[in-house]
Parts: C-alpha cells; structure tokens; sequence
C-alpha cells in the first residue's frame, strides 16, 4: 500500500507533526477502500511512459498509472503533483473529499433500520 506510507511521509515532511502524520494515516485507513495492485510488467512500463510524458517521480507515476487503469478520482495535497496528473486522471482536493465522506456518513446515520422500526435516527 504506497498511498498511506506516501500520505503520512508527507504529511511529516511538512508539518513536522508525528502527530498529525499518524493521525492522518489512521484516517486514511478507515476510510477502508484500498485495493492491491501488483506493479507488473505492464504497469510498470505504463507507468514508466506516464512518467515521461508528464515528468513524474517514480512512486507518483505508479499511484498516477493505477488510478488511470482503474478510472480512480486521486486525492492529493501535492499542487505540482495535482496539476501534473490532471492531463491524465481526474484529480480532487483533501478538502472536497472530506466534506463528501462527512455527508456520507451523515446521511448514514440518519437512515432508519430494522431494529428502530424503520424510524429515522435524527
């Protein structure tokens, strides 16, 4: 899994914080939509043209290729790495992501279930 070690890397980088950094991480995990990928041959080679097409770092070509083989929207922090990737894929803030999870995750808990009767939550 590169994007977690990626995401906290950064996040320590520039902030200095452990703190943050692992808070970050954890957040990053339960959001529980992580898929394995194994870096084959192909991937890699696609992923080798993506970096010379655009002038990406390795492990951003990697993280850029999945994404694009996948349809995935990516979410970074990183400006350059954004505006880079967004001749190829479709790119989306931190910001905007949370918001989305956080409504999410509202419309969730009001939902009403079979031990309530069918009543709302809210």
């Amino acid at each position: 899994m590169i994007v977690p070690v990626e995401v906290t890397a950064a996040i320590r980088r520039r902030t200095d914080s452990e703190r943050l950094a692992k808070q970050a991480r954890e957040n990053l995990l339960k959001l529980g939509s992580f898929l394995f990928l194994e870096l084959t041959e192909s991937r890699m080679n696609s992923a080798a043209r993506i970096a010379e097409r655009i002038s990406l770092k390795g492990m951003d070509a990697i993280i850029a290729q999945m994404a694009e083989e996948r349809g995935s929207i990516l979410v970074t922090l990183d400006g350059e790495f954004a505006e880079r990737v967004e001749q190829i894929i479709a790119v989306k803030d931190v910001g905007t992501l949370l918001t989305e999870v956080e409504t999410e995750q509202q419309k969730k808990s009001s939902e009403p279930t079979e031990e309530d009767g069918g009543r709302s939550r809210s």
